[in-house]
Parts: C-alpha cells; sequence; structure tokens
C-alpha cells in the first residue's frame, strides 16, 4: 500500500540532489521524492528507519496536476502515472487474494 502526500504548499522549499528532490515544509517534515523504473517513491526524513515507500496513486495524480517544482521534477525523472496504476491494481488484488485466504 502507498503513502499518501498532500500537495507541497507555496511556502515549501524544492532541493534537487541528483535523482531524489527534497521538499522543506510539508506536514509530516522534510520529505525526499524520487523516481525508479516509472514509479514514484517517498520517505519522509522523520521517520526511522528511512524506507523508501511507493506512493499511492492518487498522490502521484494530484502531483502531476500541481503546478508545482514537484510535478516539473516528476516528469524529467520519467514518472509514469500508467506505471503507478498497474502497481495499484496488482497490490489491489493480491490484498484481495490474501483476504481470502
Amino acid at each position: 500500500m502507498g503513502i499518501d502526500l498532500t500537495i507541497p504548499s507555496a511556502t515549501a522549499t524544492f532541493e534537487v540532489r541528483g535523482a531524489v528532490m527534497r521538499v522543506i515544509g510539508v506536514s509530516g517534515g522534510p520529505l525526499e521524492v524520487r523516481v525508479d523504473e516509472g514509479l514514484v517513491f517517498a520517505r519522509y526524513l522523520g521517520q526511522e528507519p528511512r524506507i523508501w515507500s511507493d506512493v499511492s496513486l492518487t498522490s502521484v495524480m494530484d502531483l502531476f496536476a500541481a503546478d508545482s517544482p514537484i510535478s516539473t521534477f516528476l516528469r524529467k525523472q520519467g514518472a509514469l502515472p500508467l506505471r503507478q496504476v498497474l502497481l495499484a491494481s496488482l497490490t489491489s488484488s493480491l490484498d484481495a487474494t490474501n483476504d481470502q485466504a
């Protein structure tokens, strides 16, 4: 199950560090976002252990629709919302199978 992200406010600061974007000024604490093989992953720097988690489909679509530096970063890094749809579908199918067992 993916984590939910909120659209960063206008006061948030964005810093690109290679293939990772750090976002400061979001609820939940500083956040890092990256794209791997078209999928969007994120982690909060305040949580321990710092584990990369997939971002929920709704959050990815909201981030793509937003006019912010993070949407530009995701596009440049090759994020593919369709892959996120497939991941969400596969995850929900597996959850349904596990519930039946």
